[in-house]
């Protein structure tokens, strides 16, 4: 009798927090719209959403003495092919550019016997973190950009070193991800993903927003602050030197992550560069991903992974 009214007390104070969880729901999701709409009518540089969709720019600047052009291809990481598709068409179109690029490569043998033991746990750390963005694109069913791009042997790239990265991290003690095994019950099995490939989605549909609210948070976390100062402060010095470097021959396209455009670009402005065009490419197209139905299926799951097996 006693298990009985405990069962009950508990069944009533599940349906009351969960009331309360909708009611809040309720309350706040009319604010977060009106959030929503704000942020992205003012915009963030580098990217934008229409439609729920995800957009991002090639922007061409112009200095007005020396005629010298200068086009920042804006990207995203991981998007759907047909992105990556116009991005390669565009940059072909490019043949009097010198075409420049982002990426930190891989760790020369003779780099990776030099690393110490701390500087081990960070480059397994950046692996693990990259292997989860990979996973994400597979769940996604979206193009790595490495894959979907074509690059060319003449192309060059002007980033910083994977091995000076590493070192910067490990000295002052950087972590992206604080638990990475969090990361694997995120991609663990069936279900997990199921409910990751509709988050993910959801978040995409309000990502300038979401960006925001990740950025402002970052503020108050000593690691997210000092990755920010060598994830893209570091490497934009890197990029604005490599194109100064080659305008110097001619026109300069440089293909650079969303995130760097604000910082790249003020730099750019300081030396005389000026914005003349600004073409838009869609990157990800927001689908159809029901929440009821992303539960069924994972209820669906869980059962066929508890029916004892057919004798």
């Amino acid at each position: 009798m006693k298990e009985k009214k405990m069962g009950l007390l508990r069944s009533l104070f599940e349906l009351f927090v969960a009331g309360l969880i909708l009611l809040g729901l309720l309350l706040f999701y009319p604010l977060w719209r009106l959030f929503a709409w704000a942020i992205n009518l003012i915009g963030v540089k580098g990217i934008r959403n229409t439609g729920g969709n995800i957009e991002t720019p090639v922007v061409f600047y112009e200095h007005p003495e020396t005629k010298r052009q200068i086009v920042f291809i804006t990207t995203i990481h991981l998007a759907e092919l047909k992105y990556f598709t116009e991005l390669q068409r565009l940059i072909e179109s490019l043949s009097d550019h010198k075409i420049l690029f982002e990426g930190v490569g891989k760790l020369s043998p003779q780099e990776e016997q030099a690393l110490t033991k701390k500087e081990r746990g960070v480059a397994r750390h950046f692996d693990h973190v990259s292997g989860a963005v990979r996973k994400i694109g597979e769940i996604m069913s979206l193009q790595y950009q490495k894959e979907g791009l074509a690059y060319n042997s003449s192309w060059v790239n002007t980033d910083m070193r994977l091995y000076d990265l590493i070192r910067s991290f490990a000295q002052h003690d950087i972590r992206l991800v604080k638990r990475e095994k969090d990361l694997n019950e995120l991609f663990g099995d069936e279900s997990a993903q199921l409910f990751t490939r509709w988050f993910i989605n959801k978040l995409f549909s309000r990502f300038v927003p979401v960006a925001v609210i990740v950025g402002a948070l970052a503020f108050f976390s000593r690691d997210k602050r000092l990755a920010k100062k060598f994830i893209l402060e570091a490497r934009n010095e890197e990029a604005v030197r490599g194109i100064n470097e080659h305008l110097t021959e001619g026109n300069v396209a440089t293909i650079w992550g969303a995130a760097h455009l604000r910082g790249i670009e003020k730099r750019l402005k300081r030396t005389g560069f000026r914005e003349v065009r600004r073409e838009w490419f869609t990157a990800y197209h927001i689908r159809d991903y029901g929440l009821l139905a992303c539960l069924r299926k994972m209820t669906t799951s869980a059962r066929r992974r508890q029916a004892p097996p057919l004798r």
